[in-house]
């Protein structure tokens, strides 16, 4: 096998492209034409694709119901899968922010679906650490 055949075709899905690059990426996806997708949350809604195996969420989901949606795009065969979700703290001042604008019962209503997605982040990364060497199936 030669070097370039060990390469992994990937290509890109955000907002900013133009609609012909978005439905060309889109379909080459589809199609299994590439491997990886790098895309925005966006990409994921329209995709009803059986044999996603692996999702990589990169920040903090902005509710609980967002990130099962999109993690629900993985296995849909019935095989295994994997979904990574990378956050850090600050994940959540930056969503406080960006609805800071909110007001009333819109604003708990958003404060109380970060809260949910912050302890779901926290109480899984907890039981991980304390699950450490014990097999989990």
């Amino acid at each position: 096998m030669s070097p370039q055949d060990k390469r992994i075709k990937a290509r890109i899905y955000h907002g900013q492209m133009s609609g012909k690059d978005r439905e060309e990426s889109h379909r080459s996806f589809i199609r299994d034409e590439v491997h990886v997708m790098v895309a925005t949350v966006a990409f994921g809604m329209g995709i009803d694709k059986p044999n996603i195996r692996c999702v990589i969420h990169y920040g903090c989901p902005k509710s609980l119901e967002s990130y099962y949606q999109e993690r629900g795009r993985c296995g849909r065969d019935g095989l295994a899968f994997i979904c990574w979700l990378y956050y850090t703290r600050s994940d959540f001042a930056k969503a406080d922010f960006f609805f800071g604008e909110s007001q009333g019962i819109q604003r708990e209503s958003i404060i109380e679906s970060l809260m949910a997605a912050q302890k779901y982040c926290l109480l899984t990364v907890l039981a991980r650490v304390f699950r450490r060497g014990i097999r989990i199936q």
